[in-house]
């Protein structure tokens, strides 16, 4: 299968609205695109590995990639809401972080509440909005 990648915001637009629902949106809510697309594709490049089916690297491997999500925020480089896209766009182009998703919103459904806290900034905000189309 071609490697997935979008090169451009209408690309991205027109993939969801084929694939999950409508989402204009979600997508007006991009500040800046290039942004979006230099930090997914950074992401891509330091995702940890998810193991041959190993549970536990898997969800690690999502919190790496939110905690990074998170760095960026904090360095001024992206807003929540494209740090929630570049979830999801990441999550569109790279199997293995869609494993990974999958394997978060697993567990997350067995996690304890008093947890949330403690985990990163991207991933509390991800959970409020689960339902995505990854």
């Amino acid at each position: 299968m071609p490697r997935r990648r979008f090169s451009t915001l209408n690309e991205f637009a027109e993939f969801l609205n084929r694939k999950c629902m409508p989402m204009h949106e979600a997508i007006r809510c991009i500040d800046d695109f290039d942004a979006l697309r230099e930090a997914v594709d950074a992401l891509r490049a330091r995702m940890p590995s998810i193991g041959f089916f190993s549970p536990s690297r898997r969800v690690q491997c999502f919190y790496a990639v939110c905690r990074q999500l998170d760095a960026f925020i904090e360095k001024g480089r992206l807003t929540i809401d494209d740090a929630l896209m570049a979830l999801n766009m990441l999550g569109f182009e790279s199997g293995r972080f869609r494993k990974a998703a999958r394997m978060f919103r697993r567990r997350w459904a067995r996690r304890r509440v008093n947890d949330r806290d403690s985990l990163p900034q991207v991933t509390r905000f991800y959970m409020d909005g689960i339902g995505t189309c990854l």
